[in-house]
């Protein structure tokens, strides 16, 4: 489609104007020639009536236009979104980092092996329905998915509504940047308590870290002066500059253990390929790609804009699978070393032995050439959460003790 055709498409539909019949308080992207939303608002019957009778291009009439169409709009992604709920949560969607199948021997030690199954893994892992999450876990992807929430409702709201008015469009364009800040903070945290399970300190000198570049943020999108299109290179800096914040603890981590061992422990490559995600997208809208070398041909489909929320939905689903390896891998050292119910029977009818033989065949898969033969005393079968906090600490003692 070119720039000529777009505007008279745009001429022929009286609910579409092009870029040029804009105000200025509605122009962002002058390389999407047509396809714009009639405004509300205007100030003038001249603006109002500029292609189209005054019936269709009243203000107060386009307002209620508007607000018709958003009911519409959360009616059905709400019903939708209810109706995926079920769907996005379904066994096909765990990918696990690690998978375990109890050996046929009388000893009933579990086996870790490597789930070579992809993203889409249907191995089970026990602690999916056996071994509930703790606090700290549901905080953690309930951080997670109030963020992705938050921002991609305030994302769906501002462009629902921009047409609006300039103080609506201006409001709510606020809470669409303010989203991304949310969304970026609340993916940021659950993984410093996966990444570093072993370093409580270093957790809380991360978070701090976030929290508080994520609130500078948060007030330069407040503050009006960098609210207008002319800021908005300033802002993409800013919020790749939040986005690269995560390079400093992935470093730090990698640092610590090596890369292997935390691409095992927590999916770390799907944690790179996140943040490659975000900072692609935003590079690609700050610099109008591909629209700005065929201006009008994108003007429906395919636009910087459009890619970008492409990018975040792919980046947010990858983050995902890191976090859903990191639940599984921390789970399963518990599950091994926890006892079933009270009966006072281990895993598969292990006794300590079995408990520390069985961690070890873990510990071995995370860190080659690893033991677990660091820990001291052996777990009983009547010691629940104790066995449990043992599991754990002879992953951390592995982890340091081979340490880069």
């Amino acid at each position: 489609m070119t720039g000529s055709s777009s505007s008279s498409s745009s001429r022929s539909n009286p609910w579409l104007i092009s870029h040029d019949e804009l105000p200025d308080w509605a122009t962002d992207n002058h390389f999407i020639v047509a396809g714009y939303r009639r405004p509300g608002g205007w100030t003038t019957e001249a603006q109002k009536g500029k292609t189209l009778g005054s019936k269709h291009a009243n203000g107060s009439s386009n307002a209620s236009s508007t607000a018709t169409d958003m009911i519409a709009y959360e009616h059905n992604t709400f019903r939708k979104c209810w109706n995926s709920m079920y769907i996005a949560h379904a066994p096909i969607f765990y990918p696990a980092s690690i998978s375990f199948a109890p050996s046929s021997g009388s000893s009933g030690i579990a086996n870790a092996n490597a789930s070579r199954a992809g993203w889409f893994s249907l191995a089970h892992v026990p602690t999916e329905y056996s071994h509930p999450p703790g606090v700290r876990d549901i905080a953690g992807f309930g951080t997670f998915f109030l963020g992705s929430v938050v921002c991609l409702g305030f994302s769906a709201t501002f462009h629902c509504c921009t047409c609006h008015s300039r103080r609506i469009s201006a409001s709510f364009n606020k809470l669409d940047y303010i989203g991304i800040v949310v969304m970026i903070v609340g993916s940021f945290l659950p993984a410093l308590h996966y990444g570093f399970y072993c370093h409580p300190h270093l957790q809380t000198l991360y978070a701090t870290m976030i929290v508080s570049l994520g609130s500078l943020a948060m007030y330069t999108v407040v503050a009006a002066k960098y609210a207008t299109p002319a800021y908005r290179p300033v802002r993409t800096t800013i919020f790749i500059s939040l986005g690269l914040s995560a390079v400093i603890p992935v470093v730090h981590i990698c640092a610590m253990y090596g890369y292997s061992t935390v691409s095992r422990i927590m999916g770390l490559s799907y944690v790179i390929a996140s943040g490659a995600m975000y900072i692609i997208g935003a590079c690609l809208y700050m610099a109008r790609i591909p629209e700005r070398f065929a201006p009008g041909r994108f003007d429906m489909v395919g636009a910087s804009h459009q890619i970008f929320h492409v990018f975040i939905l792919a980046a947010a689903f990858a983050h995902y699978i890191s976090l859903r390896r990191s639940y599984a891998f921390w789970h399963s050292v518990e599950h091994m070393a926890t006892p079933l119910g009270q009966t006072g029977t281990l895993v598969g009818g292990m006794d300590g032995k079995g408990v520390r033989q069985a961690v070890s065949s873990l510990l071995s898969w995370v860190v080659p050439g690893g033991n677990g033969s660091s820990g001291d005393g052996n777990p009983t079968a009547g010691q629940s959460g104790a066995v449990a906090e043992w599991g754990r600490q002879q992953v951390c003692r592995l982890l340091e003790a081979h340490r880069n």
